[in-house]
């Protein structure tokens, strides 16, 4: 099962293997506030049922609790093609993902940078503040400026203790993912600089 949000940007997906192999192949765009409700309470459930109907997605949790997002008309937009079509990345940065959340939110800035030097990852804030972080990066250096309200939830919601970033330039989008588990991936659009 494939599961893929964007709100422009940010794109994410996530391939989830169903307890049920023998699901018919199914496919819809769910109102987005509806499954902003029900998250909460699906993420404390150790399974989930998914029944598609004609408008409308349930979702059942193991203590039964019926969850309904609507079906939206209009299909979703191609990803795959979005995927497919980026560049190849020019840089790719390993960092240690406990560090770089826990400076994110001790700092709460709106708009944080990151240089990828040839030593090791960095992040910059508008006021000059450098931080070196935990990891490695490849290619030239290059800073990339992010919204904090865009890249914290990609870069604190990932798989694993290592974040994997493949750069492609300032102006496209940087995929985001676990370094060593799962599939989730998250394209982050940065910004300019500030």
């Amino acid at each position: 099962m494939r599961l893929t949000a964007t709100d422009r940007y940010r794109l994410a997906t996530r391939t989830l293997a169903p307890t049920d192999p023998t699901c018919p192949s199914w496919a819809g765009t769910l109102a987005g506030d509806d499954l902003r409700v029900a998250t909460s309470r699906l993420r404390r459930s150790p399974s989930v049922t998914v029944e598609a109907e004609e408008r409308a997605v349930t979702f059942r949790t193991s203590g039964d609790d019926a969850l309904h997002c609507r079906l939206l008309p209009e299909p979703y937009p191609d990803h795959r093609l979005l995927l497919d079509s980026l560049p190849a990345a020019t840089q790719r940065v390993t960092l240690g993902k406990r560090r770089v959340v826990t400076v994110l939110e001790q700092r709460a800035p709106e708009t944080v940078g990151l240089r990828t030097s040839p030593d090791r990852p960095v992040l910059v804030f508008p006021d000059g503040d450098e931080i070196p972080l935990d990891g490695t990066a490849t290619g030239p250096e290059l800073t990339i400026w992010f919204d904090l309200v865009t890249v914290y939830p990609a870069w604190s919601h990932a798989l694993g203790d290592d974040l994997m970033l493949d750069i492609r330039g300032p102006e496209l989008p940087v995929t985001v993912r676990s370094a060593d588990e799962g599939d989730l991936t998250t394209l982050v659009m940065p910004r300019s600089a500030p």
